[in-house]
């Protein structure tokens, strides 16, 4: 049929903030997605319906109707269609979206209803729904022709519902009806929406014409939001319906008139895991008429966080008894969070987590009566951390047993003088964590000991091991100027902070390193007088070797002169770094440069002058590097010259992640023969203009430039060679000056014109294979010189490739054949692939306006 618009292969569509938009089609057609699998249609305000002008005869436009044939999709986004009213006609195209499994609605302010009755009656594969923040005053909508007798919904499949910010909701649907959801396990929904979807009688609901009834059983994660009308008296008799509910969250609830549950409150409660999130007016979790006190008793997790009115948890001696985790968080209120009874009482807690709880003085609260004996039996991790005003896990003189407690975090406690006033006992307890990520250990034999040792030192510390320096600490500052040491000496410090100091031209000379031993992170950032973090002076000259040994966190931020990290003469190493930002610092020309002690101008390592500015030389040392980002700073090269010997420098043997954004004069990054990346799983290239490749292939004069073809199985054989073994994520945009990613190239200019004749010949013949065995997203966008990962003969293996982007690449062939060496594609298609390809809006029309197709892809592109 001529008025038949069909995409036979296509199985998925992305039409994304798409701002003129009208429609996808308009004309007289029909359209036929017969294998569409995936629909996103995200940010189209004008979008009201998938062909325009097919509803001019009922006079309302919606999105899809009898025209659009889509009988095999399975999962539907419809997002931001501020003009879109309605979603689906009452009339559709014969077994379209009975195949639906997951339907996602947000934003659509005018939207008046979800579904039609027709259309909502029969949908057998849904499993999934959400539909958050519109503007519907109903779910479903009762149509033309639907007679007065009572209506059934039943959705066979649906397991997880999220129905939340519907303030102009009125009903689910204003006929007499029934409502089944037999095999729904995960309801997320705020006050405006619970009532209207589940209809209970016994709960007074009264819908807008005729009595709501539901069948509803949540069998594992039932989420209450406040939403618009905040909270719902009849709420927990609703929860009590749910026979087989494991989860229960409650997020931005208001308990204020919240009607406590009557009845049979002897019946145990199902529920295992308990969320409370930024709730109100709860002050405690249990007491003799609490609204929560019945769902306790099979209680395995709780989590409360940001519930600013609870000031204790509160129980009887017959709550918590099954309880596993306890987490507190962020509770203003709070000053003590259990008694003796209750901690006795919780025989099978294994992790007890408490944090930022900013008025908390103690865990377990004093009520006197000193001769208990309170055994915490399977108790084996306890955090404790950012609670400003402790100064006790508990103040009075009761007998605590810990026998299985193995970890004891404590972090940014600095009144906490000891553990417990009375007697103690941890006999399987070895350490003391300072932080849930922190690998340093502490440990003076038993726990109280150990806390007295922590917090004996006092100072202007965040907590022991800390120092913050800025311009609101102008004392700290001076000291720190006049005598460092009087602060060094008495502080073992673990992390250093320094924040506007308009003052420091530099923070430390090599002689204070020696006091530096502990030293795990140094953050730098607004400093914009600050020259080097690491000045060498007289002194320090005559040290040997500068190391800091637990260093393992550097990070550097808008600091308009910072010129390197370290300035002075001696070799730096830093065993155990893994982690280097350096963002904002457009002076910073290397992390480290040496001193001619006559001129005082900075040289290179050979004692004589060098304007290139390179990032790292052979005299830092730091062999376990894995996250490297530089924005924005003045260097030239990443690394150094090929000659200094790999045995010597293997920085960047772990290096698992690097950025590379913004720096206006990086020309060259590596050699490849020096350094091999076989840990690196992300890199992105971005805003590096006269960057023209990523890794150099050096080669020397008496060498082939391609190795013949062997039988061994060497990654680095170059005829195959895995380029970057463990690469997931390659982005490079913005790269106006980079043509291949790979550069063959000799080490100098008479090595070059030393190779033979034979040997070019042989270079242009010999076929290498490139393998990328697990990267799955590639991102090419705005490389305008970008010709080819390797300009020689190659074809290239892209395994795990699942997502491609390539926007404004004009000189490269995305695809093609491996015929001449010097116009090479960057896909070879003599394999069959699945991928995700974005084509430019100027293809898209061409192809649109012509008859033919203007070249065929020799193998399948199943997601377009």
């Amino acid at each position: 049929m001529n008025n038949v618009i069909c995409f036979p292969r296509l199985n998925f569509l992305r039409m994304n903030y798409l701002r003129n938009l009208i429609s996808f089609c308009s004309g007289n057609y029909n359209i036929e997605f017969p294998l569409l699998k995936e629909l996103n249609i995200v940010g189209c305000p004008k979008l009201k319906e998938f062909i325009s002008e097919s509803s001019i005869v009922s006079g309302m436009h919606a999105l899809f109707n009898e025209k659009v044939a889509i009988p095999s999709l399975e999962r539907m986004t419809i997002s931001e269609l501020t003009k879109a009213k309605m979603i689906f006609h009452n009339e559709l195209a014969p077994d379209s979206f009975q195949n639906l499994r997951e339907l996602s609605v947000s934003d659509c302010e005018s939207l008046k209803n979800l579904f039609p009755a027709l259309i909502a009656k029969h949908l057998p594969q849904l499993e999934h729904l959400w539909i958050r923040r519109c503007g519907v005053e109903e779910i479903v909508s009762e149509g033309e022709g639907v007679e007065e007798q009572p209506v059934s919904f039943e959705f066979p499949k649906v397991s997880s519902l999220t129905v939340d910010h519907l303030e102009k909701l009125k009903c689910f649907y204003k006929g007499q009806h029934t409502i089944v959801w037999p095999m729904l396990k995960n309801l997320t929904t705020d006050c405006s929406a619970l009532l209207m979807i589940v209809g209970l009688e016994d709960v007074r609901i009264q819908e807008t014409k005729g009595n709501g009834e539901a069948v509803l059983l949540v069998e594992e994660v039932f989420e209450v939001g406040g939403g618009f009308h905040s909270g719902s008296s009849y709420i927990f008799p609703l929860v009590r319906r749910f026979y087989n509910l494991e989860t229960l969250n409650f997020s931005h609830f208001d308990f204020k008139h919240v009607v406590p549950c009557k009845g049979d409150v002897g019946t145990l409660s199902p529920i295992k895991n308990l969320e409370l999130l930024s709730s109100k007016n709860l002050k405690h979790v249990w007491r003799k008429d609490s609204e929560l006190g019945h769902i306790l008793s099979n209680l395995q997790k709780l989590r409360i966080s940001y519930c600013g009115d609870l000031k204790n948890i509160g129980a009887s001696s017959l709550s918590f008894q099954n309880l596993t985790t306890l987490v507190v968080s962020n509770c203003k209120m709070m000053t003590n969070l259990v008694t003796p009874l209750v901690v006795k009482n919780l025989v099978q807690l294994t992790t007890m987590r408490v944090n930022d709880c900013t008025e908390m003085t103690e865990i377990v609260t004093n009520e006197g009566d000193y001769h208990q004996t309170i055994v915490v039996r399977k108790l084996k991790c306890l955090e404790i951390i950012h609670l400003q005003r402790l100064t006790s896990f508990c103040p009075g003189s009761y007998t605590f047993n810990f026998p299985c407690l193995e970890e004891v975090v404590v972090e940014m406690c600095p009144r906490l003088k000891i553990f417990s006033d009375g007697v103690l006992s941890t006999p399987q307890l070895q350490r003391v964590k300072q932080g849930p990520y922190n690998r340093k250990v502490y440990w003076k034999g038993d726990l109280n000991t150990t806390i007295q040792q922590l917090y004996t030192k006092k100072g202007g510390f965040n907590r022991p091991f800390d120092l913050n320096i800025s311009d609101t600490f102008p004392k700290l500052i001076e000291i720190w100027k006049r005598n460092p040491q009087e602060i060094l000496e008495s502080k073992n410090l673990g992390r250093m902070e320094i924040y506007k100091c308009s003052s420091l031209n530099y923070i430390f000379t090599p002689s204070m390193l020696l006091s530096l031993k502990q030293l795990e992170r140094i953050e730098v950032k607004e400093c914009n007088t600050m020259e080097q973090v690491i000045r060498e002076d007289e002194e320090g000259a005559t040290i040997h070797n500068l190391i800091f040994p637990e260093l393992s966190f550097v990070k550097i931020e808008t600091c308009s002169n910072l010129t390197n990290f370290y300035l002075g003469s001696r070799p730096l190493e830093i065993p155990n770094l893994w982690n280097i930002t350096i963002v904002e610092c457009p002076k910073m020309t290397a992390f480290s440069s040496t001193i001619s002690r006559k001129s005082e101008k900075v040289i290179d390592e050979q004692d004589v002058e060098d304007y290139t500015a390179v990032l790292f030389c052979d005299k830092v040392v730091i062999p376990h590097l894995e996250y490297l980002k530089l924005s924005s700073i003045n260097i030239n090269k990443i690394w150094h010259h090929p000659s200094y010997s790999p045995e010597r420098n293997q920085m960047f043997s772990t290096l698992r992640s690097l950025c590379l954004e913004d720096l206006p004069k990086l020309k060259d990054t590596c050699f490849e023969n020096v350094f091999e990346f076989p840990w690196l799983r992300d890199l992105t290239l971005t805003n590096c203009p006269l960057l023209r490749t990523f890794i150099s292939k050096s080669v020397c004069g008496d060498e082939p430039q391609i190795h013949q073809p062997t039988q061994t199985n060497d990654s680095a054989v170059l005829n195959q060679k895995v380029v970057f073994p463990r690469l997931e994520k390659l982005l490079i945009q913005g790269c106006d000056s980079l043509e291949e990613i790979i550069e063959l190239q000799a080490l100098n200019a008479n090595e070059a014109q030393s190779t033979s004749a034979t040997r070019s010949t042989m270079a242009e013949t010999v076929m290498t294979k490139f393998v990328f065995p697990h990267l799955t997203h590639l991102g090419l966008d705005k490389v305008p010189s970008l010709k080819s990962f390797y300009s020689r003969m190659h074809t290239t293996q892209w395994p795990s490739l699942k997502f491609m982007k390539v926007v404004e690449c004009p000189k490269a062939q995305i695809f093609g054949e491996v015929e001449i060496p010097n116009q090479q594609p960057l896909f070879c298609v003599n394999e069959v692939c699945s991928l995700i390809v974005y084509i430019p809006c100027s293809l898209l029309e061409f192809i649109s306006k012509s008859n033919e197709v203007p070249y065929k892809l020799p193998f399948e592109l199943t997601q377009i």
